[in-house]
């Protein structure tokens, strides 16, 4: 995988794909090295440099190659970069990638650039889950993406916030296990910190009489019920996803700010709109949350009730809205399922008992030596926050107050007494500050905007499902000519969502379509799309009356 230019180039694998598998260049390429990736038609490409800057890099900067020559490649300089690079690349990820090692700064302090091989990997396997996730919601998060665009369009942009909170400390409080410990000391963080959290706290948040200056909802599903008997007007901020349930954007919160979870579909749909602010997520809230935080200029930043394990074999916090949930371990020790046990704290919940499918489970290092179980969806948000650790700056505080779960190699672990105790008893007006940005990020013309790209979608998805119900209703055994699939492939690629769908071997019908094939053989998939198209056309209506 690690190749000097001088081998590098001598044979590339046989199953390599130069239109989605990715290069990551190393220190900087002669102008040679950059003339032969562009002959063999490598597109794309990410440059990682560090340069012994001790600031942030950006992901679009030009850099001299050290031949006189400008790169256009996107440059990282760290690895939390280099996976925020990787999540804005365009659908389908890369299956692999390949190391080129060229000369390093004379100041990088990427001592040995090999050390990349696992990151990329891990980064490559961290998209991979995601686009497996996606792939398994796929039809939830593009009509859910198209029922919204209006409401994003009406709502602040995120951007208003960048830097809103320069120097303010941040507490982002989670619903794991460990948050039952700390919960009398919740009153006091939120006199001197802002409190940023996820729905699935706000129970716990109730009990302890703290409302939240800031709530996060990055997940499709339908969450409403984290919101009943909850004082949403009170909420200085709700913080929806673009693919949030559109129920969401109903809630009465005090400001509302959109982002992207930076999803294929999301940014197809809001492209021409102006996508909302990407967050680094790596599919958790509490990642969402963390790159919230740093977006904000917080600091420092301090996490509470992050366990991302099973400490004592518990999810959640017992004052959390699902705090009965279970951990049964299998006999051998291999394995566990979730058990959701109502109603407990959740007074919602339905009273009988369901169980999440086996998963593996997993060992961590845990907070003050040891190890603790976690599965692996957990440990995935944990390599997350680790990649975090190398673009920590000299200035960052980033601060895990969360006992007894997974160790952040990197960050400072304090007790959140101490660290309590350490801030100041000032904090500026949230509330105000929140107002300010709210009014500053919104624009009517987004909505217009958005309308405008709604009114064209329902009139494509409509063409095109005339198109289909055209060529279903002939009879069997009829073929379908090369111009006509061609014409089908056509309208499919105005319409990526269609492409996103597992509606069923779509590669295969496309392979079909362009070598022509009997009715018989594509009926039932083009029939899928048939369905979707309407469904999608629906919720672009829905989206325009709303």
């Amino acid at each position: 995988m690690n190749q000097s230019p001088s081998n590098f180039f001598q044979s590339w694998p046989s199953d390599w794909s130069f239109d989605r598998d990715l290069v990551v260049v190393v220190g900087s390429p002669s102008a040679e090295d950059r003339a032969r990736l562009a002959r063999a038609g490598q597109a794309r490409i990410v440059e990682f440099d560090s340069g012994g800057a001790s600031g942030e890099g950006s992901s679009q900067t030009k850099c001299d190659s050290g031949s006189g020559a400008k790169s256009n490649w996107p440059r990282v300089r760290n690895h939390a970069e280099l996976f925020v690079e990787l999540e804005q690349l365009a659908h389908p990820i890369p299956r692999r990638a390949r190391l080129l090692l060229c000369d390093l700064h004379p100041d990088s302090d990427c001592a040995d650039p090999h050390e990349l091989e696992p990151v990329l990997n891990l980064c490559l396997d961290l998209l991979g889950d995601c686009e497996q996730r996606l792939g398994r919601l796929g039809e939830r998060w593009v009509t859910q993406t198209i029922r919204n665009l209006t409401s994003v369009a009406a709502s602040s942009t995120l951007e208003s916030l960048r830097g809103a909170f320069e120097g303010v400390p941040c507490a982002i409080v989670s619903p794991g296990p460990s948050l039952d410990d700390c919960a009398a000391l919740l009153p006091k963080l939120s006199e001197r910190a802002l409190i940023l959290t996820c729905s699935h706290a706000l129970e716990a948040l109730r009990r302890a009489d703290v409302v939240p200056d800031m709530v996060m909802v990055a997940d499709p599903m339908d969450l409403r019920r984290h919101f009943d008997d909850q004082p949403i007007e009170s909420f200085g901020a709700l913080i929806l996803a673009a693919v949030a349930h559109p129920a969401l954007f109903g809630l009465e919160a005090e400001t509302q700010f959109c982002f992207s979870s930076g999803t294929p579909m999301e940014r197809w749909a809001f492209g021409e709109v102006e996508l909302p602010v990407q967050l680094s997520s790596g599919g958790s809230v509490a990642c969402a949350e963390f790159s919230l935080a740093r977006f904000m200029g917080c600091s420092p930043i301090i996490l509470v009730g992050q366990d991302m394990a099973f400490p004592q074999g518990r999810y959640y916090a017992s004052s959390s809205l699902d705090g009965s949930t279970e951990l049964e371990i299998s006999k051998d020790g291999s394995s566990f399922v979730l058990a959701f046990r109502g109603p407990g704290a959740a007074r919602h919940a339905t009273p009988h008992t369901r169980r999440s499918e086996p998963e593996a489970l997993l060992e961590v290092p845990a907070q003050g030596g040891g190890t603790v179980a976690t599965s692996a969806s957990l440990k995935r948000f944990l390599q997350w926050f680790l990649l975090q650790m190398s673009s920590q700056s000299l200035t960052d505080q980033w601060v895990n107050c969360t006992v007894g779960g997974a160790a952040i190699e990197g960050m400072r672990h304090a007790e959140l007494s101490t660290e309590v105790g350490a801030l100041g008893a000032y904090r500026p007006d949230v509330r105000a500050v929140l107002n300010k940005c709210a009014a500053r990020g919104r624009e009517p013309e987004r909505v217009q905007r958005a309308l405008s790209k709604l009114g064209e979608w329902a009139d494509a998805l409509e063409r095109l499902e005339l198109k289909l119900r055209e060529f279903t209703s002939r009879g069997t055994g009829t073929e379908l000519s090369p111009i006509e699939g061609a014409e089908l492939l056509e309208h499919f690629a105005k319409l990526p969502p269609l492409q996103w769908m597992d509606w069923g071997n779509a590669s295969q019908l496309q392979a079909a379509l362009k070598s022509g094939a009997s009715l018989d053989q594509v009926e039932p998939l083009l029939i899928r799309a048939q369905d979707l198209c309407a469904n999608f056309r629906f919720r672009a209506m829905e989206s325009m009356e709303g």
